[in-house]
């Protein structure tokens, strides 16, 4: 058996059994390498193409030194999972295999377009440094950039596109909006791609008119509600005085009156710790059927407050732990609520699929799954990349040709290479095939794109949150729970 045990390659292990000795025959079987990691008195053990399994120590210790008998319980678990891989089942592992990285050869679907660096918000934690005071000229896009832009999302490679609208606040350029989304419609009349719109909103600006104006084109809309009203007061106040806990949870009703759904984002911030059961409470009272519990990044204004609102990756994760088990707690009660990042993990964990959510792949979707168009003409990689306000992940402009040699240029290659998890380190995780690496916060966090994850509070939080999953799926009720969110 080829494994990756106490930071050595045990190669002496690694066997391919044969039906005779000539390279032309068939293969009978062959044993994958695995990685492990123990929980409590169990073991994890995971391969590359998201099969695992939980052994006792009596087990693993089989597994470890391949003192297995054919047909016995233990091989045929192995066998079932992919561990001693069987001729039948190569070329299903094989399809798995090409699905998981088919996202290489798609091109960005995701187009993230900043509109304006402007907003009448003021949030503790802003990533795109926005502000109320900037002057609309120098910061809003343009009409004729805007017309660029469309051109280059609608002509690019991907079938399926996404449009994403962002700021500062998006509704503040509302013209160069409504202008964007006509023309990218129009273009598709003739294109007929699967074309989504949306809009991240704090819904300040909003009004009847625009909010009809956008559903009616079927433009999603998504905004931040970061808990009850004084946390979510506290993490975004607004400039103009008024409450913008009470304008946001206004629209939130006023969506569910019109049948329609207005997505809701938090940021955990270091006042969000002592509340993570109230926080829950909120989007319960809310009618969400979706919570992501996402912890903050060291990313735009959050660089210059972090001694006020970050945190430690120890203590978000206890927050997140104990707001876990409130959910899972709930779940056992009939009150169906979703942890989003869970979901994307269980995912690759249960259905051992890959579900292409971009900051948990590897490649990351720097360039391969979406570009930021920023308000000044400049492209970058991923939005978080336009957040650190420099040009380090800048990847083109408004002057380039088109969206498939931003995404071959040097520079985008370089990026990519970056965003792979294959450090030393990551190659011992037994969550690696589940997880993916951010240059962005690893460049903020280390001043490199590439990974260090002895001094990563991303990696700590991720490692914490899949060893949380993988003890919980021990569980045969929490398991069908997660087994019932991604259905």
């Amino acid at each position: 058996m080829f494994s990756i045990i106490g930071g050595e390659y045990h190669k002496n292990l690694y066997k391919i059994a044969r039906i005779g000795c000539d390279m032309g025959e068939k293969m009978k079987e062959i044993r994958l390498p695995f990685r492990f990691k123990k929980i409590k008195s169990k073991y994890l053990v995971t391969n590359d193409y998201f099969d695992w399994v939980i052994l006792s120590k009596k087990d693993f210790d089989s597994l470890k030194d391949d003192n297995l008998k054919e047909g016995s319980r233990l091989y045929n678990l192995l066998v079932d999972n992919n561990f001693i891989l069987k001729q039948e089942k190569v070329e299903e592992l094989s399809e798995r295999e090409r699905i998981k990285h088919n996202s290489l050869y798609v091109g960005p679907t995701l187009h993230i377009v900043v509109l304006t660096k402007r907003c009448p918000q003021g949030c503790i934690y802003c990533h795109a440094q926005a502000t109320h005071t900037l002057d609309k000229a120098r910061n809003d896009l343009s009409m004729e950039d805007a017309k660029r832009y469309v051109e280059m999302i609608m002509n690019s490679p991907a079938s399926a596109l996404t449009i994403e609208f962002q700021g500062g606040e998006p509704l503040m350029n509302f013209d160069v909006m409504k202008y964007m989304i006509e023309y990218a419609l129009e273009i598709n009349n003739k294109l007929k791609k699967d074309l989504k719109i949306t809009c991240v909103s704090n819904m300040e600006l909003m009004d009847d008119e625009k909010f009809n104006y956008l559903t009616d084109r079927g433009v999603g809309l998504c905004t931040s509600l970061d808990g009850p009203k004084s946390l979510h007061d506290k993490n975004r106040p607004s400039t103009s005085g008024v409450s913008s806990y009470d304008n946001t949870v206004k629209w939130l009703a006023k969506a569910r009156e019109r049948n329609k759904i207005l997505g809701m984002l938090m940021t955990v911030t270091r006042e969000s710790l002592k509340h993570p059961r109230e926080i829950v409470n909120e989007y319960l009272r809310q009618d969400a059927k979706v919570i992501h519990l996402r912890p903050l990044n060291y990313l735009g204004n959050a660089i210059y407050t972090w001694k006020q609102i970050g945190y430690s990756a120890e203590e978000f994760i206890r927050f997140w732990e104990d707001a876990m088990d409130y959910i899972i707690e709930l779940n056992r009660k009939g009150t169906k609520l979703i942890e989003r990042s869970c979901e994307t993990m269980l995912q690759k964990i249960l259905n051992k699929k890959e579900p292409f959510y971009l900051d948990l792949m590897s490649p990351c979707g720097a360039c391969i799954g979406q570009i930021a168009y920023d308000y000044d003409g400049k492209i970058y990689s991923c939005d978080e990349a336009r957040t650190l306000g420099e040009d380090f992940f800048q990847v083109g402009d408004k002057n380039s040709k088109s969206v498939s040699e931003i995404v071959k240029s040097e520079k985008a290659l370089q990026i990519m290479s970056t965003a792979i998890n294959d450090s030393y380190y990551c190659n011992y995780c037994a969550f690696k095939p589940y997880c993916g690496v951010c240059p962005v916060c690893n460049y903020r966090e280390t001043g490199s794109p590439i990974s260090d994850v002895l001094r990563s509070d991303r990696c700590k939080i991720l490692m914490a949150q899949f060893e949380y999953l993988f003890e919980k799926l021990q569980d045969d009720e929490v398991r069908k729970i997660f087994e019932s969110w991604i259905k």
